[in-house]
C-alpha cells in the first residue's frame, strides 16, 4: 500500500521514466492488490479466531485496524467518482463497481460488527 501513495514522490527511482497517466494507472492497480491483501489478511485471521474460539476484534491494535480498513475502503469508493476512471467508464459501469466494492467491504467486515455489537451490549447491560 505505502509504495502505491509513494509513486508519485520525486525521490521514487523506479518510476521517474513513466508519464503520469501510467503512474496514476500503476497506483491503483497497486492499491487495488493491497486492498485485497488486506481483506484476505482479516478474512484468515478471522477464521482462525473462529476456528480457536477467540473473541474478535478487541485490542486497541484491531480497533485501529479496522478503522484503517474503512478509511481504505472508502478511499477506493471516492476514486471512483474521480479522475480518469470515471472518464474511461459509463455510470452504469461506476456504480455496479461500487456496488461490488460495498459488497465485498461489508461481507469482511461483518466479524467486526457482530463482534462490536457484542462488546457495545456487555459494556450497557452489565
Amino acid at each position: 500500500m505505502a509504495e502505491g501513495i509513494i509513486l508519485f514522490s520525486g525521490d521514487n527511482v523506479w518510476t521517474q521514466s513513466l508519464d503520469r497517466t501510467k503512474k496514476y494507472w500503476l497506483h491503483g492497480i497497486l492499491l487495488g492488490i493491497s486492498i485485497a491483501a488486506v481483506t484476505a489478511g482479516i478474512g484468515c485471521e478471522i477464521y482462525r479466531k473462529n476456528v480457536n474460539g477467540n473473541s474478535h476484534f478487541v485490542s486497541d491494535h484491531a480497533i485501529t485496524g479496522i478503522a484503517c480498513y474503512a478509511i481504505g475502503i472508502a478511499s477506493l469508493c471516492l476514486g471512483y467518482y474521480i479522475g480518469a476512471f470515471r472518464r474511461l467508464v459509463t455510470e452504469t459501469e461506476q456504480q455496479a463497481v461500487l456496488g461490488v466494492t460495498i459488497i465485498i467491504a461489508v461481507w469482511s467486515l461483518l466479524a467486526a460488527f457482530k463482534s462490536g455489537y457484542n462488546q457495545l451490549k456487555n459494556v450497557f447491560v452489565k
